[in-house]
Order: structure tokens, then sequence, then C-alpha cells
């Protein structure tokens, strides 16, 4: 997540399949993620221009499950994403 986040941060929009490549490495690992990881990953994806419904969707089902570790900016980053 921290690799997306700086991109995303730098407002780099690939034009390879680097956000794919972060997508679904980050799926695979996403029982990993803290609160923190998985808003930085999602406001990422926002700024690469990548939208993936699988990522999304683990990531909604990871949040609801976890809602209790958010910090509300955490949680308004990956909702807003």
């Amino acid at each position: 997540s921290h690799s997306a986040w700086a991109f995303g941060k730098l407002k780099y929009t690939p034009s390879t399949q680097l956000p794919a490549v972060i997508s679904q490495a980050a799926l695979t690992r996403l029982h990993e993620f803290s609160a923190q990881n998985i808003s930085n990953l999602m406001w990422s994806m926002v700024y690469m221009h990548h939208r993936d419904p699988a990522l999304l969707g683990a990531v909604a089902e990871k949040v609801v499950s976890r809602i209790h570790e958010f910090k509300p900016q955490e949680l308004a980053n990956t909702v807003w994403a």
C-alpha cells in the first residue's frame, strides 16, 4: 500500500499495467492490511485512475467486518475512493 500511496501522492498516472499489478497483489494480501493500508491503497487507486471491481468488493467486505479498526479519516478516505 505504501508504493501505491506514493504513486497517488505524486498524482502519477501510469500508462502501463502498474495499477492492475498493484491491485492484484493487494487482493492476495488484503488480509494483512491495516485500516490505514486499506485507506491508502484505495485513495491511491483514485489518483492512478484505476478501478478494479474485484478489489472494491473485497475492500468493502473487509471494511464492514473491521469497521471498528478505522479512524474517521481512514474511513472517509476509503468511502470517498
